[in-house]
């Protein structure tokens, strides 16, 4: 148990066979050890003790690391999804452009042909009238 709380012995065993109080994160570490015993009943202190700890922080790592690249995969990915809606964005914005520019010609034209219309009634009534 001194091992896996990386304690030392001797003040295991003075905690345990003398009555002295142990320190609050001994206690710490037992909670969480029995809490981890209750969620993985297979755990026991040989798991700990048998890993080296450069193995696990290495392991780690690793996983780390290879989400990382996960995620910038993924974002690899968003980033070239977002630069196709910009591309898009930037077509759409000139058509609209262009949209507006044959509308306000098209609008021209109406009220030329409009006028001109009303021209032509004016000067048919009053021909008639004459």
């Amino acid at each position: 148990m001194s091992q896996l709380l990386m304690v030392d012995p001797s003040s295991w065993t003075r905690w345990t066979k003398q009555g002295d109080e142990a320190p609050p994160h001994v206690w710490r570490a037992l909670q969480w050890y029995s809490i981890l015993n209750e969620k993985i009943p297979g755990l026991t202190p040989q798991y700990f003790m048998n890993q080296s700890p450069q193995v696990l922080h290495q392991k780690a790592l690793q996983e780390l690391e290879s989400e990382k690249a996960e995620r910038q995969a993924e974002m690899s990915v968003l980033s070239r999804k977002l630069d196709g809606f910009t591309a898009e964005k930037h077509a759409l914005n000139a058509e609209v452009a262009k949209l507006k520019k044959d509308l306000k010609f098209h609008r021209k034209i109406s009220i030329f042909i409009l006028s001109m219309s009303l021209v032509w009634a004016a000067v048919f009534l009053v021909w008639k009238f004459i």
